[in-house]
């Protein structure tokens, strides 16, 4: 088991729900990004993962409904403005604020997912492959995880040996 409660000095990383709970402007959200920053002197960072996963629900959305609507527009738009924005802004030990899967990040998700592979196969778990994308980044990036998703994370811990680094939890709950 390598989990356990995020710590001020080591920085984050944004999961999918929690950048979509920023993105729509959940109060609890925003207070919790803003603390941060406070302390950090910079937003958590995102994972190439989760702006795929962004990116994605907006481009089903309009496949599905055979065009975008304003609301949809609107909402990729801004999706977007963030995303760029993220590019710029150092996080960590990385010149960037959005972290990349690597090599490194592979090898602690398919340790993982080789271990959680019967939970993977169940249709109620459809989204544990990219928090595992979004864990082992954060991992070989030195961040912990901001996440309203605590079962799935702490699964995905419980699942690491002792030779890996602890994977930390902020429980930010939108």
């Amino acid at each position: 088991m390598a989990i356990g409660p995020a710590l001020p000095q080591i920085p984050l990383v944004l999961d999918t729900d929690v950048f979509t709970a920023w993105r729509y402007r959940s109060e609890s959200t925003e207070r919790k990004v803003s603390e941060y920053e406070a302390t950090h002197k910079r937003p958590p960072a995102l994972i190439s993962t989760t702006v795929f996963e962004a990116l994605r629900s907006y481009e089903r959305t309009i496949f599905e409904r055979g065009g975008a609507d304003k609301d949809t527009e609107r909402g990729r738009a801004e999706a977007r403005r963030l995303i760029e924005l993220y590019e710029s802004i150092p996080s960590g030990p990385s010149t960037s604020g959005i972290l990349s899967f690597d090599k490194h990040a592979a090898d602690i998700a398919a340790y993982v997912a080789g271990r959680l592979h019967k939970h993977l196969l169940r249709k109620k778990n459809r989204n544990l492959l990219g928090d595992i994308f979004i864990a082992a980044t954060a991992l070989a990036h030195h961040h912990g995880v901001a996440t309203g998703n605590q079962r799935d994370f702490e699964l995905i811990g419980n699942s690491l040996s002792t030779s890996h680094p602890v994977l930390r939890l902020a429980i930010w709950k939108p």
